[in-house]
C-alpha cells in the first residue's frame, strides 16, 4: 500500500520536474526529466517499474539502439542515431546547412515577418502514423526528430509500444519543441502538424507548436521544382535532386500494418525496418533544405536542370515583386530549350514587367516575338499592341489593325471577348473621327 501512495505522490506531486534552471542542453534536460535512472540526476524509482517485465520479450533494443524514457504515462523508446556534420546524404553534406540563407529560405516557405534565428535552432520532425488518412482515430506512434548538437547531426525518435503511452510521447515532443525555435517538416502542415495538434486536443493538452514558426519544404519544392520533376514527393526529390536511393526501404503505405503486427506479435524484425525509413527522411529534410536553398539562388545546379527550373524561378521572384531577377531569370529561362507554349508564356510575363516598367521599346518587342511563336491562337499580345498604339502613341490606325487582326482570328464560340473587341474598335473609330 505505501508503495502505491509514494507512486501517487510522485504522479501528482508538485514542483519543477527537471530541478534545474532551464539553461542546459536537449540531450540534458530530457535525461534528467524522464530518465530517472539517478545517474543524471533524476529519482532512482521509476513510475512503471513492471514495464521491465511487460516490454522484456519484445526485445527491440537488440535490433533499435535506443533506451526507455520513463514518464508519467508510462515509458516511451527513445532511439537515437547520430551523424559527424560532414556526412554525405546523396550529394549534400549536411554540413552545408549551415551556410545557406536562412532568411531567403523563409522567404521561400512564405514565412513573413518572422525573426530569422540561428541555424541551430532548427528542429527537423516526420512522424510515422497508425494510419495514413489522419482523423482522430489515427496517431503518431513514432516521431523522428533532428537537431543540430555541437558538431553532430542527432536523430531521436520517439517510439510508443502501447497507445496507453502515447501521452508520454507528447510531454517528450513538448520538450524537444521548447527547446528549439523553428520547425521544418515535409507536408506537415496538412499532415503531421496537424496530427499531433489532434493528439495534444485529445488529451486535454495545449499544442506546443502554436506560436512556432514552420517551414514545410513540400510548398517551396513545388514552387522550384514542380515543373522540372514529375512530382515533388520526398522520395521523388530523394531520387531526382539528392541522388540519394533507399536501400530495402520500407514503403510508407505498410507502415500502419507493420505496427499493428508489431503490438500483436512483439515481433519488433519488421518495425526496425520502419525505425530505418524514418530516420531517412529526416536526413533527407535537411539535404532538402540545403538543395532547395542554394538551387534557388543558382549556388548549385541539380541534375534534372533545365529551362523549366529557371522559369520556376523567375515566378517565384515575380510573386515577391523583385522584378528585376524575375526579368532575369525568364531571359535565361528563353535561352534553353522550352515549348512553344512556354516560351509563349515567358515572353507574355517578361513584356508585362517591361510594361510595368514602361520600356515600352522592350515591351512591344516582346509581344511581337509572342505572336511569331504562338502555339495557338491567343488574343493577349494583339491586345497589348493595340492598347500600346492607342494610349501610348496616339496612333489609332495602328491600334485599329492589330484589333481587326484579332476579330478576324476569333473562333466564334468566344462571343464574350468579341463584343468586347467590337467595342475597343468603334471606340478607335470615334477617336479617329474626332482627330480629322
Amino acid at each position: 500500500m505505501s508503495d502505491i501512495k509514494r507512486q501517487l505522490q510522485q504522479l501528482h506531486g508538485s514542483g519543477d520536474p527537471s530541478g534545474g534552471n532551464g539553461t542546459s542542453s536537449i540531450q540534458e534536460k530530457l535525461n534528467r526529466l524522464y530518465n530517472r535512472s539517478g545517474e543524471s540526476g533524476g529519482t532512482a524509482e521509476k513510475y512503471f517499474p513492471e514495464e521491465n517485465v511487460r516490454r522484456a520479450y519484445k526485445r527491440l533494443e537488440e535490433l533499435v539502439p535506443g533506451e526507455y524514457m520513463n514518464t508519467p504515462a508510462g515509458d516511451i523508446y527513445r532511439a537515437r542515431t547520430t551523424y559527424d556534420a560532414d556526412y554525405i546524404h546523396g550529394n549534400c553534406s549536411i554540413d552545408e546547412y549551415f551556410d545557406i540563407d536562412i532568411r531567403r529560405l523563409f522567404e521561400l516557405g512564405k514565412l513573413k515577418d518572422t525573426e530569422v534565428p540561428e541555424h541551430s535552432g532548427g528542429l527537423f520532425l516526420d512522424t510515422e502514423a497508425s494510419g495514413l488518412s489522419g482523423g482522430t482515430g489515427t496517431y503518431a506512434f513514432m516521431i523522428g526528430l533532428g537537431y543540430f548538437h555541437e558538431n553532430e547531426f542527432v536523430v531521436d525518435q520517439l517510439f510508443v509500444d502501447s497507445y496507453a503511452t502515447e501521452e508520454g510521447m507528447l510531454d517528450l515532443l513538448r520538450e524537444y519543441v521548447k527547446a528549439s525555435a523553428f520547425l521544418v517538416t515535409f507536408n506537415g502542415k496538412s499532415f503531421d502538424i496537424n496530427l499531433l495538434n489532434t493528439r495534444y486536443a485529445m488529451h486535454g493538452q495545449a499544442s506546443p507548436f502554436d506560436d512556432m514558426p514552420h517551414l514545410d519544404l513540400l510548398h517551396p519544392s513545388r514552387n522550384l521544382w514542380d515543373l522540372t520533376l514529375e512530382n515533388c514527393k520526398l522520395q521523388t526529390l530523394e531520387r531526382e535532386i539528392l541522388e540519394f536511393a533507399r536501400a530495402h526501404d520500407t514503403p510508407g503505405e505498410e507502415v500502419p500494418g507493420i505496427y499493428f503486427d508489431f503490438i500483436r506479435t512483439g515481433d519488433p524484425s519488421e518495425i526496425a525496418g520502419v525505425f530505418e525509413h524514418n530516420v531517412h527522411d529526416i536526413v533527407s529534410l535537411v539535404s532538402v533544405t540545403i538543395m532547395l536553398e542554394q538551387n534557388f539562388r543558382e549556388i548549385r545546379s541539380i541534375p534534372t536542370e533545365n529551362g523549366l527550373t529557371m522559369f520556376s524561378r523567375a515566378r517565384i521572384y515575380e510573386r515577391r515583386h523583385d522584378y528585376e531577377n524575375a526579368i532575369e531569370c525568364y531571359t535565361k529561362a528563353l535561352e534553353q530549350d522550352l515549348t512553344k507554349s512556354r516560351r509563349f508564356t515567358a515572353l507574355g510575363n517578361i513584356a508585362a514587367l517591361h510594361k510595368r516598367g514602361e520600356n515600352w521599346e522592350r515591351a512591344i518587342y516582346l509581344w511581337e516575338e509572342q505572336i511569331e511563336v504562338m502555339p495557338t491562337f491567343a488574343l493577349e499580345p494583339y491586345v497589348e499592341l493595340a492598347k500600346y498604339y492607342e494610349h501610348q502613341e496616339k496612333n489609332f490606325v495602328a491600334a485599329m489593325e492589330y484589333v481587326n487582326t484579332v476579330i478576324e482570328q476569333l473562333p466564334g464560340h468566344r462571343e464574350d471577348e468579341l463584343a468586347a473587341l467590337e467595342h475597343r474598335l468603334n471606340r478607335l473609330r470615334r477617336k479617329l473621327e474626332r482627330d480629322a
